[in-house]
């Protein structure tokens, strides 16, 4: 703190710009950050019920195969 008071007032001004600069710089970065935490978060639940619909469809799948196939030999 000494040595800032031993600064001219135009070094002291310029310091404090720089600081309130670096604060805004730095609450910016959080913002950004907090964002695209959000939004991986988002693509993190959404591939899961992608997966969810995936073995769901396969399991869809699975069961009309059988189906189909009971049905072709019947007809034989």
């Amino acid at each position: 703190m000494t040595q800032l008071t031993a600064l001219t007032p135009v070094d002291r001004e310029y310091i404090a710009e720089l600081f309130e600069s670096t604060v805004h710089t730095e609450e910016g970065m959080t913002d950004g950050i907090h964002s695209v935490q959000d939004k991986l978060g988002y693509i993190v639940l959404y591939l899961k019920y992608l997966q969810l619909d995936l073995e769901a469809t396969r399991r869809e799948n699975a069961i009309m195969r059988r189906i189909l196939d009971q049905t072709t030999a019947e007809e034989e």
